[in-house]
């Protein structure tokens, strides 16, 4: 049988100092993937806040197209109000040349009323005359100028003196036929007679 044996203990060794090792740097990547990243991150930002060409061109259009709306808009009220001052100058026009057809009408009736009084006046302008030539008081008056022939009336008074003349130099000789009476007298004048003189004798009047 073995017995057990000790194995008598090594001697202490103190370790040798170890060596030491190559300095480690740090490590760059990860701080250069991280600007990277950020670059990245603002260069999208960037890009997502720039408008494209095709986003400039849209706002463009929307922008002229809101403004010819606008101008369009603003052309079509003009047009309107100058359509409206047109209707109203028209209507104006038109009214005017209803009142002055009225006023043309207006006066050529009258002219025409004023053309038939002339005519009716010449008309009546030889009757007048003649009725005129028809009724005489006392004085000389010429036969055919003065007064018409014919036989005459009178109411008289109580001295009435008439004379037939065949001139009017104031002669004896041209006495053709006279008469003194008193209260009413007739007397037929001739067409012949130069002139007619009465006195006294009042209103005559043709009686035929």
């Amino acid at each position: 049988m073995t017995e057990n044996m000790s194995v008598p203990a090594a001697p202490y060794a103190p370790e040798p100092e170890s060596e030491p090792g190559p300095v480690r740097k740090p490590r760059r990547w990860p701080w250069i993937l991280g600007i990277v990243a950020a670059l990245a991150v603002g260069v999208g930002i960037g890009v997502a806040g720039t408008p494209s060409d095709e986003e400039n061109q849209a706002m463009i259009d929307t922008s002229v197209a809101a403004a010819v709306s606008d101008q369009r808009a603003q052309l079509a009220a003009e047009q309107a109000e100058a359509a409206a001052a047109l209707d109203d100058a028209k209507k104006q026009a038109a009214a005017a040349s209803t009142a002055q057809r009225a006023a043309d009408n207006a006066h050529a009736a009258a002219d025409s009323r004023s053309a038939e009084l002339d005519k009716r006046e010449a008309a009546l302008l030889p009757r007048e005359a003649d009725a005129a030539k028809s009724t005489f008081g006392n004085g000389m008056h010429l036969v055919g100028r003065d007064i018409n022939p014919g036989t005459y009336r009178t109411a008289g008074g109580s001295y009435c003196y008439w004379e037939r003349l065949s001139g009017t130099s104031g002669e004896f000789d041209d006495i053709i036929t006279n008469d003194n009476v008193s209260g009413a007298s007739v007397v037929t004048i001739s067409s012949s007679d130069v002139a007619f003189k009465s006195s006294g004798c009042g209103t005559w009047t043709k009686i035929g």
